[in-house]
């Protein structure tokens, strides 16, 4: 790895010399191996072997620059080790970016998205590392179906970027962790089964706007126990609410009309719904210069998230939402809320994949719950 090929594009690797630097003697090499050996065994056992070769070069390519993002990573955070699931979320990015695997006939079609697939078995693979063949059976199960393909539809299409996967991996182990926490006694209801497949509300706009508004007073007043005073100077402004239910409602009659569809998924409808009023911001500051409401809005559209993850535990999903090994997935998500650009996509598949975890985690043993 540290002896790249040269040829007219030589100059695009003098960037890459601090990175190999940077990193211990091998660790490159390594990582290099390792993929490139699993590209071998996914073809062979995808039976890709007369169609699909896996390039060499562009796969030094994606990984030279998962490591230039990670030093990135690491200088900017002051951080001396990084996350499993940072690592596989850049290693993911790169892998789709740089398409190292590459299909010898061009008439074949059943290879057309084979770096999406080799992509997607390495998610898989992260997701049953420690639970073997009884992982491997859960992530089939029917109950997940709706998560997995929705993972895959995203590696083929959406633009792909590293924090998105890293806040889908969050996800999935978070729900592992909620479900684990809760009682046995608690019977699983996730929206991944029977809500799946419930038809879009038929409720006007102005009855959406209702129950939205009434869900921004209880979030402004639930805020004055936490917060003294905070009803004093965040208010819900009437006219941006009635512009994110309304811009909501028109993106599901759209989405129903351009692909002929009579029903529409609650993971699908909140979505939009977050998406919107992290745009529109109908939760407006009044009157103080004080930093602790600059993200009311952020801080609304995360406690509909926490609502709608433990609607139907109460209490129990509530106290198990609170628990420490929640709270990087937690923070993570409020994170992104508050500075990445969420678009409704990554919603729906952060959504699902915490519903797909949760699922993952109840299909298995108890001792495989930590």
């Amino acid at each position: 790895m540290r002896d790249l090929p040269r040829d007219n594009t030589t100059s695009q690797y003098v960037s890459y010399a601090k990175v190999l630097e940077a990193f211990p003697s091998g660790k490159v090499d390594e990582r290099y191996t390792r993929i490139l050996e699993s590209a071998k065994i996914f073809i062979q056992r995808m039976g890709y072997s007369e169609h699909v070769i896996c390039n060499e070069i562009l796969l030094k390519k994606a990984v030279l620059g998962y490591f230039s993002d990670i030093q990135r990573l690491k200088i900017f955070h002051g951080i001396d080790r990084v996350s499993p699931i940072k690592i596989l979320a850049y290693e993911t990015q790169w892998l789709l970016k740089r398409k190292p695997l590459q299909i010898k006939d061009s008439s074949e079609q059943k290879c057309t998205y084979c770096n999406e697939q080799f992509a997607y078995t390495e998610i898989m693979c992260f997701f049953h590392n420690h639970e073997g063949n009884k992982g491997i059976k859960a992530l089939e199960d029917k109950n997940l179906k709706s998560f997995t393909d929705t993972l895959f539809y995203y590696l083929k299409y959406q633009d792909i970027k590293a924090q998105s996967l890293e806040l889908m991996l969050e996800s999935f182990l978070g729900g592992r962790h909620y479900q684990y926490l809760l009682s046995e006694d608690i019977k699983l209801h996730s929206p991944t089964c029977a809500d799946e497949l419930k038809e879009f509300p038929q409720e006007t706009v102005e009855e959406q706007y209702a129950r939205l508004l009434g869900s921004a007073r209880t979030f402004i007043q639930d805020m004055d126990y936490k917060e003294k005073s905070y009803s004093e100077h965040v208010i819900c402004n009437e006219t941006l609410l009635m512009k994110v239910v309304s811009e909501y409602f028109s993106d599901i009659l759209r989405l129903k009309r351009s692909y002929e569809i009579d029903k529409i998924s609650l993971v699908r409808i909140l979505s939009y719904k977050i998406h919107w009023i992290l745009r529109r911001k109908p939760l407006q500051i009044k009157d103080t210069n004080d930093s602790k409401y600059s993200y009311c809005n952020e801080q609304f559209a995360f406690s509909e998230i926490m609502y709608f993850f433990h609607k139907d535990e109460g209490n129990k999903g509530i106290k198990a939402l609170g628990n420490k090994n929640l709270k990087f997935f937690t923070d993570t998500l409020f994170y992104h809320l508050k500075y990445r650009n969420v678009d409704v996509q990554t919603l729906g598949l952060m959504l699902l994949s915490f519903l797909g975890g949760r699922h993952y985690q109840h299909l298995l043993p108890e001792e495989f719950g930590n």
